[in-house]
């Protein structure tokens, strides 16, 4: 079995087209301070959770070479989906809800990801060990600390943790603004106290997102928040809620395998906070051969035709979406 940080020349291909992916996921994307990020060191991120798979691609994106990931042991039980994860530089980590005797195979796992830090690729972990749809953050777990330890002492060199901060608009509408921020760096030594490494993690983190204390007064300050921020519809708007339905309309026609086989999955979660994850996923699976159903009719008709052809797929769908959130917004669905 290949190590995590070895060269594949297929993973990077595929690190482009998922890239693209993640980046048309928003109406618009920025990273903030990315140059923070040291050079010629070992380096882990860590971020917020709170959009599940999409903030691992958001790190992936900014990162410009390979960057490999932990993400939660029960979804690789299924050897095929376990080495497809691997492929994708995805190692399993389990949690304490998972037992004794899962959590102890972390250890193996945690070597391989020190190992992986001493090759000169970097690592994300989201300390707070689950997502959840809050700007507040829950208490940090050890494992990340640990590893970063364990590298700094292993190779007897400084390992830089890096938060990333990350400020979505929503968390639930697919296209809407995202913002990430890069703080300064953690350095880690070999012995460095855990404990006040997590303190001095969550110090920085907060401080690098819409964040509020994860207290009695959350609902209401973010409640607060919503109405300070929360804009109302125009005359102007509601004029042009009949263009946008037809545009959107024409949209649907141009993409609508992505965009059914995403509300289908949508449809059938549980957990809302994945909606977002399941529309990138659609996109990232079928867009392929959307484009091909497309082009290959056009090209018979001339080549400009099927030029043009190759970009409808996946524009239209992005624009669906943002029609979608506008027309909401415009019969007072949804405050913007």
């Amino acid at each position: 079995m290949a190590e995590i940080w070895k060269k594949d020349r297929r993973y990077d291909l595929l690190k482009l087209y998922v890239d693209y992916c993640t980046r048309s996921s928003y109406s618009s994307l920025e990273v903030k301070n990315w140059d923070k990020v040291p050079q010629d060191a070992p380096v882990m991120f860590i971020g917020n959770h709170s959009n599940t798979l999409l903030d691992a691609m958001l790190v992936l994106q900014a990162v410009p070479g390979e960057c490999a990931f932990g993400a939660r042991a029960d979804i690789f039980k299924n050897p095929k989906v376990a080495a497809f994860l691997r492929f994708l530089r995805i190692v399993p980590l389990a949690r304490e809800r998972d037992g004794l005797s899962a959590v102890a195979g972390n250890l193996a796992v945690f070597e391989e990801v020190v190992d992986c830090l001493g090759a000169g690729v970097p690592f994300c972990m989201f300390p707070e060990g689950t997502h959840r749809t809050k700007h507040s953050l829950l208490p940090f777990k050890k494992g990340a600390f640990r590893i970063a330890v364990q590298a700094a002492a292993k190779f007897d060199k400084t390992v830089y943790m890096v938060p990333v901060g990350i400020d979505l608009e929503d968390y639930f509408d697919y296209r809407k603004k995202c913002v990430m921020t890069v703080g300064d760096p953690i350095p880690v030594t070999a012995d460095s106290d855990m404990n006040e490494l997590k303190k001095i993690a969550a110090e920085r983190l907060s401080g690098l997102f819409t964040y509020f204390p994860d207290d009695e007064n959350y609902d209401s300050a973010w409640a607060e928040y919503q109405a300070q921020h929360a804009k109302k519809p125009s005359v102007l708007d509601r004029l042009l809620l009949i263009p946008a339905v037809v545009a959107l309309l024409l949209c649907l026609s141009c993409c609508w395998p992505m965009v059914v086989i995403s509300w289908v999955l949508c449809r059938r979660l549980k957990d809302k906070a994945w909606s977002n994850t399941m529309r990138f996923a659609s996109k990232l699976a079928l867009l392929p051969f959307c484009t091909l159903g497309y082009a290959i009719p056009a090209f018979f008709q001339s080549i400009i035709w099927g030029v043009v052809a190759i970009f409808v797929p996946a524009l239209t769908y992005g624009w669906f979406y943002e029609l979608y959130n506008y027309i909401r917004f415009a019969i007072g669905r949804k405050n913007a």
